[in-house]
């Protein structure tokens, strides 16, 4: 006897639908015939991820109105206008006009409240919380302790992102009702971003690090460089770490206490940090580091140290910075680094780099400031095919070798493309506003049905930014 799934009893296979987190394997389950299609399409494709830039008063009283639906909902990204740094995503084939518009707008905070209550699977909650005042509709403090009521009660929530004006109301850890502020009480997250100005308030602080420490597992993190008290926490898995001076509030950070913290961390492997003075790590610090955005202050401290790291990519910030140091790096296993990315370059640094890093695949010179003699089109072709693995190069400086000239430009792509075999994206000159990058010029190397390889490229967009980046998006 042959079983089959449409044999089963709807509420059944709705349940084991509900089971599957991602988009992409419902949509092929439901492209699988016209009975797959009613099942999934669009009651669960459009109910697991939700980024909206914009208040959407009938959303939040749809998702209300059909809680069954949102029950289902993993991500909750609700995103500052401008932010286009990847795609909307809501649902909208099942919206009513009629009944998810009447009195959307007024009771509004209420029906996100609902919403969220709802969402019993919620993984990740993302909010860069503005002062909207647009279309009448306004964003108060009131509103942002009430929804955070309901995500804090989400029994699987793993991810939390905080930013903008998100906890700049509270005062020693209370709302503006007058109750402990709901974010406190958030534990078992693996990721938390906390960016605004509201929790580097001195009466705060504490409160931060004691939300902080209920959360032991976690292993990406995102703080305040004025944070206080983070060198208390002990985060035993902690992987991605990124700190970022937010408020610029003078006194209230410390170099030494971001090091001590750092140093009881050796799980670490990616770290993001622009210290303010000189510091010094002891011999065996960061044994783990993988990838590092930071400026010469770290990286003379790493080179003081006796550990050899496995670093697979690393950005160096120009900060009196001689690029000979770069081939020169003791602490660094040059076998290990893929991806390089840094702003002060000389021709014979560049040959250098080539020699001893054989496998890196992206590399990246934008906004180059020339030392000594400037670099000539014909050198950057011939420095490009000493790396014999390059697959993306990051930019402008071929651009500006041929004065922008996109005829000239078509040339230089194929002559690359013969000189590196394994080339697959460069920058275009054009800049994509939206997602604060330049459009990329993507090679594709295909064989036909007589296996002769063809080779051409076209023009894209920059890819979406993923948000639990902690190195903000730059080796992409």
């Amino acid at each position: 006897m042959i079983f089959e799934m449409n044999d089963l009893p709807p509420e059944i296979i709705d349940e084991i639908l509900s089971q599957i987190d991602e988009q992409p394997h419902l949509l092929s389950f439901g492209l699988a015939s016209r009975a797959c299609a009613h099942l999934a399409i669009p009651q669960h494709t459009q109910y697991r991820v939700i980024r909206i830039r914009t208040p959407s008063p009938a959303l939040w009283a749809h998702l209300v109105r059909r809680s069954d639906l949102a029950r289902n909902v993993r991500e909750v990204r609700l995103c500052a206008r401008d932010d286009f740094l990847a795609p909307d995503r809501f649902p909208h084939t099942l919206l009513d006009p009629v009944l998810d518009d009447a009195h959307a707008v007024t009771s509004r905070a209420q029906n996100m409240y609902q919403a969220l209550k709802a969402m019993k699977r919620l993984r990740l909650f993302a909010w860069d919380h503005e002062m909207d005042v647009k279309a009448g509709l306004r964003v108060d403090h009131e509103m942002e302790d009430l929804v955070l009521c309901a995500v804090v009660r989400a029994p699987y929530l793993e991810h939390l992102s905080l930013g903008g004006q998100c906890a700049v109301h509270v005062q020693s850890g209370m709302g503006v009702r007058q109750i402990a502020y709901p974010v406190w009480q958030m534990s078992g997250l693996k990721s938390l971003s906390l960016l605004g100005a509201g929790w580097v308030i001195n009466s705060n602080a504490p409160y931060v690090v004691s939300m902080l420490q209920q959360s032991p597992d976690i292993e990406f993190l995102e703080v305040p460089m004025e944070l206080c008290g983070l060198e208390l926490c002990h985060f035993p898995r902690l992987k991605k770490l990124r700190v970022a001076m937010v408020a610029g509030v003078s006194g209230t950070w410390s170099d030494e206490a971001m090091t001590a913290f750092l140093e009881n961390h050796p799980t670490l492997e990616e770290l993001h940090w622009l210290p303010i003075d000189s510091i010094r790590f002891s011999s065996t610090a960061l044994p783990s580091l993988k990838r590092l955005r930071a400026d010469r202050r770290v990286f003379d401290a790493l080179e003081e140290t006796e550990v050899v790291r496995r670093i697979e990519c690393l950005d160096i910030f120009p900060c009196a910075f001689f690029p000979g140091d770069i081939a020169g790096m003791r602490n660094i296993d040059p076998s290990f680094l893929r991806r390089l990315r840094f702003c002060v370059v000389n021709r014979d640094t560049l040959y250098a780099i080539a020699e001893r890093f054989t496998g890196i695949t992206w590399l990246s010179l934008p906004k180059v400031h020339f030392i000594g003699i400037p670099i000539e089109l014909s050198d950057w072709l011939d420095i490009l095919s000493r790396f014999p693995n390059l697959e993306v190069f990051r930019g402008d400086v071929l651009w500006s070798a041929v004065e922008y000239n996109k005829e000239r430009m078509h040339e230089v792509i194929w002559e690359l493309i013969n000189r590196c075999p394994k080339l697959q994206e460069l920058d275009h000159c054009k800049y994509y506003q939206k997602r604060s990058a330049y459009n990329v010029i993507k090679i594709i190397r295909e064989e036909n049905e007589e296996g002769i390889l063809r080779v051409r490229y076209e023009v894209r967009k920059p890819p979406p930014w993923n948000a639990l980046d902690t190195i903000s998006g730059i080796f992409d």
